[in-house]
């Protein structure tokens, strides 16, 4: 028999190296380091952002509060918008019966006028003695001195027209105006060449001296009349 070996044999494998603990500490250390400067950057850059968005987060608040100002401001006009048209309107209403009374007025004024249109314009005209040959043409009794306010020619409505001013006859008393021209309207045919101008043939028109509205109104009534085939039309001189 064999004798028996008393003891034990060792495992064989790689040898374990023995690294010092202060070498494990600067490791450990250096890591350690590294990741709280990494989590430094990535701090730095968060605020970096937040600060940014804290900015437009500012700027949008702003221009917010800006057109929201704006917007009230707006709305305050939209409120008034109704009071200032009714102000309109009552301007508008208060300045046509400025006018309307100042059209009568003017009109009234008038009253005593007779205008006549046709009469060729000449230097040295002598207005009394063309209206007192009309007179005479027309059967009335004129009497310059007691009648005639007085006579002269006035600027046509349209400025640009070639025609002859018209002459306005004023009479001192309004009765006799309106006797003269009723005589006056029947005078159909009456031509310059009638009360001494041989050379012109054109027609004399013979009418009350109506305000520049009341001729345009006249104007426009004659107008429709015509489009409706009326054969007359009235309209009140005062």
């Amino acid at each position: 028999m064999r004798p028996l070996r008393t003891g034990s044999r060792e495992r064989e494998g790689p040898e374990l190296q023995v690294v010092p603990l202060e070498q494990v500490r600067s490791i450990v250390r250096a890591e350690v380091q590294e990741a709280v400067a990494c989590f430094r950057d990535t701090i730095l850059e968060l605020k970096s952002e937040i600060s940014t968005l804290r900015d437009s987060v500012s700027f949008i608040s702003d221009k917010y509060e800006a057109i929201s100002k704006r917007f009230l401001e707006f709305n305050d006009h939209l409120k008034v918008i109704p009071t200032l048209k009714n102000e309109l309107s009552i301007l508008d209403s208060r300045m046509q019966s400025i006018d309307s009374q100042f059209n009568l007025k003017e009109q009234w004024s008038r009253r005593s006028n007779i205008e006549i249109l046709g009469i060729p314009e000449r230097k040295g005209e002598n207005l009394i003695e063309l209206v007192s040959k009309i007179a005479e043409k027309a059967g009335f009794a004129l009497n310059p001195q007691i009648d005639v306010d007085f006579v002269t020619r006035v600027a046509p409505m349209d400025r640009g027209s070639s025609r002859s001013k018209p002459v306005i006859l004023r009479f001192v008393s309004r009765y006799r105006k309106d006797d003269m021209l009723a005589k006056l309207r029947r005078l159909k045919e009456l031509k310059s060449s009638d009360i001494g101008f041989p050379h012109d043939s054109s027609r004399l028109y013979f009418n009350d001296h109506l305000t520049k509205n009341n001729k345009l109104l006249l104007k426009n009534v004659k107008n429709l009349a015509k489009e409706k085939f009326y054969k007359y039309v009235w309209k009140p001189i005062s």
